[in-house]
């Protein structure tokens, strides 16, 4: 049997399920609070590489040429990156340089927590829910819808420049046609990003307030 069935079983009878993707988020910010220069580290790089990737799409026919690529090209293509790492990184440098606000250990609790404190209602297990509460406030401030919708905003824009200058140009080509692709992409993910944290956030804050009209000893039952 695996750990992760093992430590599913420990949990109480009310308390939610993570799957497994939900209990790596999970052991992924455990490990943020215990090492933040080194996640913050990867999390920039994995960002940047992202970034890069967008970027180098939406501008393969303006990079093509490789003798003869604009300088602001390569300035524009410098800030995006720049930019998808400083997001990523800094916050996740600060979230984890602060004090530890929960002592919890084990990610599939620390999962589940977070799973009870999004339904906005107070669960069945009193332990969860007074893990749930000691998490909120870190679980509010990384779902800030506006933060996130503002950092795609920004590599959106980054990521827009190249392909309107190129299909907007004469000569236009059957490749440039492929550039709006990442653009269309990003402000999808924008659109659904801002509403399911937007949600997420007004859940939380209702959990939050379920739980201390209630007391420690809250739950549902």
């Amino acid at each position: 049997m695996s750990h992760h069935r093992k430590s599913l079983q420990q949990l109480g009878p009310g308390a939610p399920r993570p799957s497994p993707s939900q209990v790596i988020s999970a052991r992924l910010h455990i490990y943020a609070q215990n090492h933040p220069i080194a996640c913050a580290t990867r999390g920039a790089l994995v960002a940047a590489a992202c970034s890069l990737l967008l970027v180098a799409v939406a501008a393969a026919p303006s990079l093509g040429d490789t003798g003869n690529i604009p300088r602001w090209s390569l300035v524009i293509l410098f800030i995006t990156v720049a930019a998808g790492a400083s997001m990523v990184g800094i916050p996740l440098y600060f979230f984890g340089s602060k004090p530890p606000e929960f002592e919890e250990k084990d990610p599939v609790r620390f999962a589940s927590s977070e799973i009870q404190a999004s339904t906005g209602a107070l669960g069945a297990d009193r332990e969860i829910n007074h893990l749930a509460r000691q998490t909120s406030a870190r679980l509010l401030h990384s779902n800030n819808p506006a933060y996130w919708a503002s950092a795609l905003f920004v590599v959106l824009v980054f990521t827009t420049v190249l392909p309107v200058v190129d299909t907007s140009g004469p000569g236009l080509e059957i490749q440039n046609l492929l550039q709006p692709v990442p653009v269309t992409f990003l402000i999808l993910l924008t659109g659904i990003t801002y509403q399911k944290l937007k949600v997420r956030s007004r859940n939380i804050r209702e959990f939050q307030l379920a739980y201390d009209q209630k007391g420690p000893d809250s739950s549902e039952c």
